[in-house]
């Protein structure tokens, strides 16, 4: 067999000639043109032998398809006249395959003919043939349509619900966000953040406070503190400063050992607590053991138990008194 001096042209014919019949054929499938091109490309890396040898198993790991698959394809090929093929067996043959082409076996007269017939390729097709086949090769029709059912029931399915860290998460950003969040018609407030700072640290450095300092004013802090005195004002942004330097809930006086920081203060549902009342310091003044309240009435049972006490003692004395010796009257007689 003479080897032709462009075997990358032909190359190209190859491909460009099976292409523009794949097109219009309709009895071929793409399966079919996979495993053609492979066995062109795989042919050209042997020098252009023909017939060459090449094992299914070569072919699966490729293309990604079955050996029925492969068999199919085959037949299909050598129906339309594109390859010649001997099967192998599962012990020693091999299955053999041959790329039918004139240029196999044309002389070296004609292949001036052949390249002038050849020049108008493309330059996609060149590219084509200057590198080799990629390892991971289109998927079959087959395993297209898995993959196609596989999303579509990925789809159908329900998100799954997010757990309760993730929640607590996106509350946080949620909270944070609205905090930050800038209100364009009523931006008036004034804030010297340096002041407020110092102010900040002052506060708690006067209630000796387990609250962290603040270094620096981030632009999210500036934007939730702004947005707070804007709700409240000013006046109502330093009490709640006051109340929380002086809460000991706040400063780890608590089951947990929390202690608040500047982030959390300002947001909008923790500064509304603070400024309410609900960790502030309260007085302990427990009702009286043994003692029950409804309505107005208060029933004390420790007090009335005391009282069944004396009259008991009471109603014994009595009895003891009248049991004892009688006095002697004026005249001795008993």
């Amino acid at each position: 067999m003479a080897t032709t001096s462009t075997p990358y042209k032909l190359y190209h014919r190859l491909v460009k000639a099976f292409l523009q019949e794949f097109e219009s054929n309709k009895k071929l499938r793409s399966t079919d043109a996979l495993l053609y091109i492979y066995l062109v490309e795989t042919c050209r890396e042997n020098g252009w032998k023909s017939p060459f040898e090449l094992r299914n198993s070569q072919i699966n790991k490729a293309l990604k398809i079955t050996d029925k698959m492969i068999g199919e394809s085959r037949k299909r090929l050598e129906a339309e006249g594109f390859i010649e093929a001997t099967p192998g067996d599962r012990w020693d043959k091999t299955p053999t395959y041959h790329i039918r082409c004139q240029y196999f076996s044309v002389e070296s007269k004609t292949e001036s003919k052949t390249e002038s017939k050849i020049e108008h390729i493309t330059a996609d097709l060149q590219q084509v043939a200057e590198a080799k086949l990629p390892q991971n090769l289109p998927h079959t029709c087959l395993e297209e349509e898995k993959e196609q059912k596989e999303t579509k029931e990925k789809e159908s399915l329900p998100p799954a619900p997010p757990s309760k860290k993730k929640k607590k998460k996106i509350k946080k950003e949620k909270e944070e966000a609205s905090a930050a969040e800038p209100d364009d018609e009523n931006d008036d407030v004034v804030i010297d953040f340096d002041v407020l700072q110092r102010f900040y640290n002052d506060e708690l450095n006067k209630a000796a406070a387990s609250i962290p300092r603040i270094r620096s004013l981030t632009d999210q802090r500036k934007a939730a503190a702004k947005a707070r005195a804007r709700e409240y004002g000013k006046p109502t942004v330093a009490e709640m400063i006051r109340k929380a330097a002086a809460s000991n809930f706040l400063n780890g006086d608590n089951h947990r050992g929390f202690i608040a920081d500047f982030d959390w203060l300002f947001r909008p549902n923790n500064f509304l607590k603070v400024i309410e009342g609900n960790y502030d310091n309260r007085l302990l003044n427990p009702t009286p053991l043994n003692s029950n309240s409804y309505g107005s009435t208060t029933i004390n049972t420790q007090h009335s138990e005391h009282e069944r006490q004396l009259a008991f003692q009471r109603r014994i004395a009595a009895k003891l008194a009248g049991l004892g010796p009688k006095k002697p009257d004026v005249s001795g007689n008993y």
